[in-house]
């Protein structure tokens, strides 16, 4: 039979053996050495996948707000310019042709410029 301290002996080692088949040893994606459970795993594996779909998904939300703002931006612009050539036509038509119905038809366009420049 066995004695006392064997018993102690054998249940100890085997309760060794039950902690190190749960545990599993891995190496994540950096190169670090980890260890946990599969559940742990599974959980940090399901982490990693989400976190990389987010990521992936902002990227192109973000690309696609970058290149919304730009063509604004180059949309602004273009009106700006416009806006300023239709006022050098305005005046030049002003200064050419000084009857009272252009410029008061100039005065209400020049206001409209400088309302749409604000």
């Amino acid at each position: 039979m066995h004695s006392p301290e064997k018993l102690d002996d054998d249940y100890s080692a085997n309760e060794d053996s039950n902690v190190s088949a749960e545990l599993e040893t891995s190496i994540t994606l950096n190169g670090d050495l980890q260890e946990g459970n599969d559940s742990e795993n599974k959980n940090l594996g399901n982490s990693n996948a989400l976190a990389n779909g987010l990521s992936s998904m902002l990227i192109n939300i973000i690309r696609d707000f970058d290149s919304k703002a730009d063509d604004t931006l180059k949309s602004q612009n273009h009106l700006s310019s416009s806006l300023d050539r239709l006022t050098t036509e305005l005046d030049q038509l002003l200064e050419d042709a000084p009857f009272p119905f252009i410029m008061q038809h100039a005065s209400r366009i020049s206001n409209v410029i400088d309302f749409a420049l604000q």
